[in-house]
């Protein structure tokens, strides 16, 4: 790591500080210590009209900032140590830094915009699929597309500073991830001059809005954590997972931590991870401490990937009579789990983490954890980030524009795709646009780039996971609720839902009260199942796509083990007009949805015959799964779609 010249570099900001207005001094000290000045303690600041003389005056003196500003005891001695790193030139200038500089670089291969939109290409169009690459090998690589989300980085550093991103499987949470780990983190800090260049990030750091490389961040990834059946093995993958990620952390900042990697390994305690994150946060905050060259670094910024995909393997309702079980909490693992988040909350508090930015699928697994970690804010919902995740239509419209020249090409190409893929309404109180699942959109365009036919009915990795539908077609409310929403009217339009309480926070003893169908209809928007209707998103919900309504039909139908039987039964009926076989199949439907055998006695003929008609042989979605999962006659497909 470079030594600055010290005296040079005070010179430069105390010349700098001279030159501004009372508005640059203010963007400064928010740029330095963000959220210092807010409210009534920003107004009471700009009363005591302090300029730049005066902060550096009063270097240290926090009784000055005190009295003459009426501010708290822990602003004014912020601002009397910020005067005092100008003071020895212990601090950056807007525009300076002290950490060494990476080398200038202009983009390559050469970086086109398509018509204004967030589509990006490196040269000639080769790829779509981007796989496991880091960020800015995604940004250079040639051929590559990439739809450009760098714009949301200044949106997310407005909201709070600990904050819980669902989505669904496949919409791209670990590119995010990289994104803002690239961004943020301290030794990337001068790529943005040639990296970000052309992207919508570049304006924000141009204005000021967000400044890149202010961070040491430390990753977690609970994906790549193995979920064994022995719980003991699983604690100890756990374990395991949570230390690696602490070694790799002083793997990338050893140079920034005043030590060489062996000695900082120490401080990882094989058995206790806990421990070895509570030692990484006094490693960060002694090496701030006593480095001049770390001045303007804000401590920790941690980013969790994925971190309900552990824990959702042990999914299960509270231990009962009927079924003891074991409850999560009450295994080693589980207390591994929480325990690790417990600490992460004391580091907050004590200000070693300064933010947290969080991905999953559900909020179910944090929920749990109750008051040892209850700090985050929820903002899977907020509208403006209901574009983060996701490709748009015009997104989509410029990618075939950029595939196919003449347009009658791929005309009928993005009509698939909303059918299959789009529908995601991610704002529960505003209209917002729809999106449509990233990978499963990118891996349709990169069969299209390759001149195969892309799978559009059972996509690869479907963001609707089949353990989940498993899990939620055992609970009565769901099958009530998908059943209906599974209906569709004659334009193939899926059923609105009325709900009237969606739930940001549930936990499994929520899922298993009898009747509570307001926790498993939040819990299936978050997973993909349904979505908020794009028009009435504040008092309905609906099924996404094809795509979710075909594996949640299959998901009943082998809950009532009807994938099968009702085939057969419907065959039967066709060939040697044997209604018995049929009727089984439609009492055991009924009773799967709560309807005695002597109710179904007192029902009308007339109320038996449209129920048959719309349970049986109206059920365009079962067919699909059914012949798909036996193989019949591929010569039975023309009729099969006209179902």
């Amino acid at each position: 790591m470079d030594d600055p010249k010290q005296a040079g570099h005070s010179k430069l900001a105390i010349d700098e500080i001279n030159e501004w207005d009372a508005d640059d001094l203010l963007k400064w000290i928010e740029q330095e210590r963000r959220g210092l000045l807010e409210g009534e303690d920003l107004e009471r600041f700009k009363t005591a009209k302090i300029n730049k003389n005066i902060l550096v005056n009063h270097a240290g003196d926090t009784r000055f900032f005190r009295n003459e500003c009426e501010l708290p005891v822990g602003i004014s001695k912020s601002l009397a140590m910020l005067a005092s790193e100008v003071a020895k030139g212990k601090t950056a200038g807007l525009e300076t830094r002290k950490r060494k500089h990476a080398p200038e670089m202009a983009p390559s291969p050469k970086r086109t915009r398509v018509d204004n939109g967030g589509l990006i290409i490196n040269g000639e169009l080769e790829y779509f699929r981007s796989g496991a690459m880091d960020f800015p090998d995604l940004l250079q690589r040639e051929g590559q597309a990439y739809f450009d989300r760098t714009g949301y980085i200044s949106k997310l550093d407005e909201l709070d500073e600990f904050m819980l991103f669902c989505r669904p499987c496949r919409f791209g949470k670990t590119l995010t991830i990289r994104m803002l780990n690239h961004f943020h983190g301290l030794q990337y800090a001068d790529e943005h001059r040639w990296l970000y260049k052309g992207l919508d990030v570049q304006k924000d750091i141009d204005e000021r809005k967000v400044n890149p490389g202010k961070y040491f961040v430390l990753t977690f990834d609970f994906s790549e954590v193995n979920a064994s059946p022995d719980l003991t093995e699983a604690n100890k993958a756990l374990m395991t997972s949570l230390n690696g990620a602490i070694k790799d952390f002083y793997n990338q900042y050893a140079v920034y931590l005043g030590g060489n990697f062996t000695d900082l390994c120490q401080h990882i305690d094989s058995e206790n991870p806990n421990s070895s994150l509570k030692n990484c946060a006094m490693v960060v905050r002694n090496a701030i401490e006593q480095d001049d060259r770390l001045a303007g670094i804000e401590r920790i910024y941690v980013l969790v990937d994925e971190y309900d995909a552990f824990p959702n393997n042990y999914l299960k309702p509270p231990k009962t009579v009927e079924e003891p079980g074991v409850d999560w909490d009450n295994t080693k693992v589980g207390h591994t789990f929480k325990s690790f988040w417990s600490t992460m909350k004391s580091l907050c508090a004590e200000g070693d983490i300064r933010r947290i930015f969080i991905t999953g699928i559900s909020p179910l697994s944090l929920s749990s954890l109750g008051s040892a970690f209850n700090v985050t804010e929820n903002v899977s919902f907020e509208k403006n980030l209901a574009g983060l995740c996701g490709l748009t239509s015009s997104d989509l419209e410029d990618a075939l524009g950029e595939i196919y020249k003449d347009r009658e090409d791929h005309s009928g190409f993005l009509s698939e795709m909303t059918e299959f893929f789009n529908g995601y309404h991610f704002c529960q109180d505003k209209e917002v646009e729809t999106v449509y699942n990233t990978e499963t959109c990118l891996s349709y365009l990169q069969s299209r780039i390759e001149g195969k036919t892309p799978r559009t009915r059972d996509p690869e990795n479907s963001e609707v996971s089949e353990q989940f539908l498993r899990l939620s077609t055992g609970a009565a409310p769901v099958i009530r609720d998908l059943q209906n929403a599974l209906e569709c009217d004659e334009k193939g339009n899926f059923a609105p839902l009325e709900y009237f309480n969606f739930k940001f926070e549930f936990t499994l003893r929520d899922l298993s009260e009898v009747g509570d169908g307001f926790s498993w209809r939040s819990l299936l928007v978050y997973f993909g199942g349904l979505t908020f209707h794009p028009e009435k998103p504040t008092t309905q919900l609906k099924i996404t796509n094809r795509v979710a309504a075909d594996r949640i039909a299959l998901a009943i139908l082998k809950k009532y083990n009807l994938h099968n039987s009702l085939e057969e039964a419907l065959l039967y009926l066709v060939e040697y007009g044997e209604l018995e076989p049929t009727l089984g199949c439609y009492r055991e439907l009924m009773v799967q949805r709560d309807i005695t055998a002597e109710d179904l006695t007192k029902k009308s003929e007339e109320h038996h015959r449209d129920s048959i008609y719309f349970c049986l042989l109206r059920n365009r979605f079962a067919s699909w799964p059914e012949f798909k999962v036996t193989k019949v006659n591929p010569l039975l497909h023309d009729w099969l779609d006209n179902i």
